[in-house]
C-alpha cells in the first residue's frame, strides 16, 4: 500500500463557494499560497465544476441563494463522497448545520469570523483525509483486480484438467507388446497362408 502522508509540493484542488465575491477573494488569498483554488459565486455552478473537474476538498458558505451551503454539501456528498466538505457558517445558523454535520454530510465547520491559519489547518486536514480515501479505494480495486485474475486462471487450469481427462487414453508399454505380438501371429498366419483374424484393439 502506498503512503499517504501528502509531500511538501502536494497542492490540494480546494473548490470555493460564496455569494459574496469579497468573501471568495478573502478565501484565495488565505489559500491561495498553498492550495490550487476555483471560486464559484452559484451553488449551482458549484455542482456543475464538480461534475467537470476533481476536486479534494469543498468549502463553501451557509448562506446563499438557490441552495445552502448544507444542502450544497449534502448534494456534493451524494455524488462525490470522497471529497472533503467545509462549511463556513455565523453563529445564528448552527442549528442547521449540526444536523447536516451528525448526518455525515459536512466534514467540519467553521464559525465566522474564522482565522486564516484555522482556515489552513482545516483545509490541510481534510486533503489529508481524501487521499487516504482515495488510496483505500485504489488499494481495494487493485485486489480485487488481482483476485479477478486469478479466478480466471484457475476457471482455465480447470477447463484445461477437463479437457485432458476426457481425452482417450494411449495404451501403456505392456498393452502395446501385446498388441505387436497378436500382429505378428497374424503377420505369420498370412505367410503359412492361413485365414487371418481381425482383433479390434483398444485405444
Amino acid at each position: 500500500m502506498k503512503s499517504t502522508e501528502a509531500g511538501a509540493n502536494d497542492r490540494p484542488r480546494v473548490l470555493l463557494v460564496d455569494d459574496d465575491v469579497m468573501v471568495l477573494a478573502i478565501l484565495e488569498a488565505q489559500l491561495g499560497p498553498t492550495c490550487d483554488c476555483v471560486a464559484v459565486d452559484d451553488a449551482r455552478v458549484a455542482l456543475e465544476k464538480l461534475a467537470e473537474q476533481q476536486f479534494d476538498v469543498i468549502v463553501s458558505d451557509q448562506v446563499m441563494p438557490y441552495m445552502t451551503g448544507d444542502q450544497l454539501l449534502a448534494k456534493a456528498a451524494e455524488s462525490w463522497p470522497e471529497v472533503e466538505r467545509l462549511l463556513i457558517t455565523g453563529y445564528a445558523d448552527l442549528g442547521s448545520v449540526v444536523k447536516a454535520v451528525n448526518a455525515g454530510k459536512i466534514s467540519h465547520y467553521l464559525a465566522k469570523p474564522w482565522q486564516g491559519e484555522e482556515l489552513a489547518e482545516a483545509v490541510r486536514a481534510a486533503y489529508l483525509r481524501c487521499r487516504n480515501v482515495r488510496q483505500q479505494k485504489a488499494d481495494l480495486e487493485h485486489a480485487c483486480a488481482e483476485k479477478r485474475q486469478a479466478l480466471a486462471a484457475l476457471e482455465e487450469g480447470w477447463e484445461f484438467l477437463k479437457e485432458v481427462t476426457q481425452l482417450p487414453r494411449k495404451p501403456g508399454p505392456k498393452a502395446r507388446a501385446e498388441g505387436q505380438q497378436r500382429g505378428s501371429q497374424q503377420l505369420l498366419r498370412a505367410v503359412n497362408g492361413e485365414p487371418m483374424l481381425f482383433e479390434v484393439l483398444p485405444d
